[in-house]
């Protein structure tokens, strides 16, 4: 034998330590692989939730321009690209209550008092 090579000895104590390491790894991969997908999921339901709001906002916002011409029926509906606002006027015009479906299920319905913007 060489004595410039190298020698690899494997001591006797340790026997079949390597199943329990590789299941304990493979836990926390698994773990740490859930954590991330249900923060992706909750950011994502987030998101098209926020995205939902905004847009019935605007769609609420376009029709109450509209009905502060005072050319508007007690009850009408608009028809937007993204879904429709149903409006009806509340305690003898001085309200106006807003319901917005969009088209992938989203509602939101709001009542506005008309009165604080003509103060203004």
């Amino acid at each position: 034998m060489d004595r410039h090579s190298p020698t690899i000895s494997i001591s006797k104590k340790n026997k079949g330590g390597i199943l329990f390491s590789v299941l304990l790894l493979l836990t926390l991969v698994s773990f740490l692989f859930t954590a991330m997908l249900a923060d992706y999921q909750t950011r994502q339901r987030f998101n098209v939730h926020t995205r939902d709001y905004y847009l019935c906002k605007t769609m609420e916002t376009l029709t109450l321009a509209d009905l502060e011409t005072g050319e508007a029926d007690e009850s009408g509906e608009h028809v937007y690209n993204t879904g429709t606002v149903s409006y009806v006027y509340l305690s003898e015009g001085r309200q106006v209550r807003l319901q917005t479906i969009l088209h992938n299920s989203f509602q939101k319905t709001t009542v506005y008092d008309l009165r604080k913007k003509e103060e203004k």
